[in-house]
């Protein structure tokens, strides 16, 4: 576990994208801001889409989902964390140190987050958060999944009724 430092603490989040790793980004964040501004700054790093739909989710070692961290939209967790609300310092170090990523601009890719560091010395002239390391290229697609996949938009999808891995009626 990541000790709890007195004072303001400044994260360095590495985030990797699974399948390419040649793709490394190293932010820094500072304790007292939320994980929306942590999610628009991976985003802009990637230069993904900041109007898809997107999530964080808390995970174990093994990158296994535990609590999605939301980010304006519901969520199928029972006691979901507000990432519009809700710190970095809320969840650090009692809830780990993994995070999984979603974005639907990247949703072919996963996107690993691994809390590396954590300190107490805020650099005055930074403006957090910060994007300290830059390694590949990578951006999404810029549409949908439903778009770039099925040529059709979340728009024109008739889900109503449907159970989880329930075919639809013909």
């Amino acid at each position: 576990m990541v000790p709890k430092l007195s004072g303001m603490s400044i994260y360095t989040f590495g985030v990797y994208v699974d399948e390419l790793e040649d793709v490394v980004r190293e932010i820094e964040i500072k304790g007292t801001q939320t994980f929306n501004d942590l999610h628009t700054a991976i985003a802009k790093s990637f230069k993904l889409n900041l109007k898809m739909q997107a999530s964080i989710f808390v995970s174990n070692s093994r990158w296994q989902k535990l609590n999605e961290i939301t980010l304006g939209h519901s969520s199928v967790f029972e006691t979901p964390i507000n990432g519009l609300k809700d710190t970095i310092d809320s969840v650090y170090p009692e809830k780990g140190k993994h995070l999984v990523y979603f974005n639907e601009d990247a949703a072919d890719y996963t996107i690993l987050i691994l809390l590396e560091k954590v300190t107490d010395k805020e650099n005055p002239g930074k403006t957090y958060p910060a994007i300290v390391t830059s390694k590949g290229s990578f951006s999404g697609s810029g549409q949908s999944f439903f778009v770039s996949d099925f040529g059709i938009s979340e728009g024109d999808l008739d889900v109503e009724g449907m159970e989880i891995g329930e075919a639809p009626k013909e």
